[in-house]
C-alpha cells in the first residue's frame, strides 16, 4: 500500500498547538501565569510558570517556546520542556511530544517514538492522542499496521465526540475493519 502524506494521514494536526493553547487555561498553578498570558503579559507568565516547577508549568512553556510567546521561536526549548511535563505524566505534553516526533519539530522525526507518546496520553483518554494513534494503526505510520487497534483507539476518541474520530471509524469499518 502507497502511503500517503502526513498532511492527509493526520488531518487536524495543524490545529494541534492551538487546541493545546485552548486547554491551557486553568492548567497551571493558581492561575497566575496562565492569567498573564491570557492577557498577553508573556514576560510575567514566563517568569510565573518557570517558578512553578510543575508539569502544568513545563507544559505551557512548551507552547510558548513553539510559538514564539515572550520569546524567540525555539521548537528545540519547546521539546524540552514538553518531554519534562510528559515524563511526569502530563497528558497534553505527552500528546505534544507525539506531534514534535511525528513532524520531527525541534527534533529528530521518529513515527515510533511518536506513537509511543500518543500511546502514553491515549492511554489517559486523551481524545486527540487516540484519534492520532487510531490512524497510526490504520495506516501502519511508526507501528504494526492492526486495524482492530485502529478501530478501538478511534471508537475511543469518537465516545469523547471527536467528529473526525467517528468519521475514519465509519470509512474502517465500511472497509471491512
Amino acid at each position: 500500500m502507497e502511503k500517503k502524506s502526513q498532511a492527509v494521514l493526520f488531518p487536524g494536526l495543524a490545529i494541534a498547538f492551538f487546541l493545546a493553547v485552548l486547554a491551557l487555561g486553568g492548567c497551571a498553578g493558581d492561575g497566575t501565569g496562565v492569567a498573564a498570558y491570557k492577557r498577553g503579559e508573556f514576560s510575567k507568565a514566563l517568569k510565573e510558570f518557570r517558578a512553578e516547577g510543575s508539569p502544568e508549568g513545563d507544559f505551557a512553556l512548551g507552547l510558548m517556546y513553539y510559538k514564539g510567546e515572550g520569546v524567540r521561536r525555539d521548537p528545540g526549548e519547546a521539546v524540552q520542556h514538553f518531554r519534562r511535563a510528559a515524563e511526569q505524566g502530563h497528558a497534553g505534553a505527552q500528546y505534544n511530544m507525539g506531534l514534535m516526533r511525528l513532524y520531527g519539530h525541534g527534533v529528530g522525526r521518529d513515527p515510533r517514538r511518536a506513537a509511543r507518546w500518543f500511546h502514553l496520553s491515549a492511554k489517559q483518554g486523551y481524545a486527540r492522542a487516540q484519534y492520532n494513534l487510531g490512524l497510526m494503526y490504520a495506516r501502519g505510520d511508526g507501528v504494526e499496521q492492526d486495524r482492530r487497534k485502529a478501530v478501538g483507539w478511534l471508537a475511543r476518541s469518537a465516545r469523547q465526540g471527536n467528529g473526525q474520530a467517528l468519521e475514519k471509524l465509519k470509512v474502517l469499518l465500511e472497509d471491512g475493519a
